[in-house]
């Protein structure tokens, strides 16, 4: 993707939207979130148990975490906002400000986040270039808030692992579900931009202020405490005989009923 607010996104962004539009076009049906509510999908994951030494460097470090009684902050901000440097560095030294735990995915993999901040924050940070295990991260017992650029599949692991969040919408329907999760569900804390508006500027001040009221802050225990009883109903939802098994059963009896009925249409039946 072209740099973060660079209007030299609009063509990827459009050779991207037709790549989506071929592909519906061409297979034989589309399924969304709207008629029938499945889900959260990704609690029907199975956890994966591995021996220590299989372990990736960053969920053994969560594990020293856990068992040291620290609480992490996850830090993740999407896979196609190509966000500039100069951003990134305000968020490193807003989290070295912060003075908090984290784990940072980084993209993309050469960065550089400012001089010396990977050497100042080590025993608390860990920065990560490779490709992480989101959910797995989520679910990890140390992890107890997340930054994130409020995309839909974040925000449902979010849900998912009952883990609060700190959102920082950048383009599409961000911005909407930021809203939703910060002023109806309340289970977010919003992180402003200097300039009011999704390609301002966050300042390292705005990172560390909402990562302390995340971590630490009554605020951010509050709004843990709303994301537990809603984790807990999403728990409840793909329960067996939950709201979602019975909405993907429904689904199920119309799409046989429709295909039933196209298979009968035209043809003679004997009684």
């Amino acid at each position: 993707m072209a740099p973060f607010g660079d209007p030299a996104s609009i063509g990827p962004m459009m050779e991207l939207d037709g790549k989506l539009g071929k592909s519906i076009e061409e297979s034989q049906g589309l399924i969304i979130n709207t008629a029938w509510p499945v889900g959260p999908l990704c609690l029907a994951q199975q956890p994966v148990s591995l021996p220590c030494h299989a372990k990736p460097a960053w969920m053994q470090w969560l594990d020293d975490k856990a068992a040291a009684g620290q609480a992490v902050l996850y830090v993740a901000l999407g896979t196609l906002a190509a966000i500039p440097e100069s951003q990134l560095k305000e968020v490193a030294d807003g989290l070295e400000r912060a003075g908090v735990n984290f784990i940072w995915a980084v993209r993309p993999e050469n960065i550089a986040l400012g001089p010396g901040f990977e050497e100042h924050t080590k025993g608390r940070g860990m920065v990560v270039r490779d490709w992480v295990d989101q959910l797995g991260i989520l679910k990890h017992e140390s992890v107890r808030g997340f930054l994130s650029h409020c995309g839909w599949n974040s925000v449902l692991e979010s849900v998912a692992a009952g883990v609060p969040l700190a959102v920082w919408p950048m383009n599409a329907d961000q911005p909407f579900n930021a809203r939703f999760l910060v002023d109806e569900l309340k289970i977010a804390i919003r992180v402003h931009t200097t300039d009011g508006t999704i390609r301002g500027l966050v300042t390292s001040e705005e990172v560390s202020r909402v990562v302390r009221c995340l971590m630490e802050g009554e605020e951010g225990a509050e709004v843990t405490r709303n994301m537990a009883r809603l984790s807990a109903g999403a728990k409840e939802a793909m329960e067996e005989g939950g709201p979602s098994w019975k909405a993907t059963k429904d689904m199920i009896d119309e799409l046989c009923v429709k295909s039933l009925h196209g298979n009968l249409e035209g043809s003679e039946v004997a009684v």
